[in-house]
């Protein structure tokens, strides 16, 4: 599924190239489709591979920060390791997501659940083109992190580990 708003969003950012019309207009569905896909797939994650790790599956929260922290304590539970660099640039994109649209309203609606107006402003700046290439590095890595797992927990025998490790203290990015 969220592979499905990935795509929409990089088949709407090919449409509008060279369109400024369709780019004023188009910014709105397809910030909220990268979001969407970047909350979903973090939401997945979490539900494939947290238990492991006494994650528990969050389907009701929209908070990206809340799930970021519940997946890379996820991932870190089964100590893959990884390029640290490549974690902090997915943990920049996915905190700058939270920054501009914290419960998922600011690209769908225009007002919060109390009635306010949401801000308009800056979406003019946005560089749609970068955006997707941007998006696209992030799906690689969690495509390859979910890869990676699956294909580790195919190789243990029974369940999985046994976890009896102390509680997480690891870097939150």
């Amino acid at each position: 599924m969220a592979t499905g708003y990935l795509s929409a969003a990089g088949l709407l950012v090919e449409k509008s190239v060279g369109h400024d019309f369709g780019r004023d207009t188009l910014v709105w569905p397809i910030v909220f489709l990268y979001r969407q896909y970047l909350e979903l797939e973090l939401k997945e994650g979490i539900a494939d591979f947290g238990a492991a790790a006494g994650i528990d599956a969050n389907w009701t929260t929209h908070d990206l920060r809340t799930l970021w922290r519940s997946y890379k304590r996820t991932v870190d539970h089964y100590e893959i390791g990884g390029d640290v660099e490549a974690t902090k640039a997915v943990a920049r994109a996915i905190n700058e997501f939270a920054e501009i649209d914290p419960g998922s309203f600011s690209f769908r609606f225009p007002v919060n659940r109390d009635g306010s107006r949401i801000a308009r402003d800056g979406h003019e700046r946005i560089d749609l083109e970068r955006l997707r290439d941007v998006m696209r590095g992030i799906s690689n890595y969690l495509s390859a992190t979910s890869g990676l797992l699956t294909d580790m927990i195919k190789a243990w025998p029974d369940d999985g580990p046994e976890y009896d490790g102390p509680e997480y203290e690891g870097p939150e990015y």
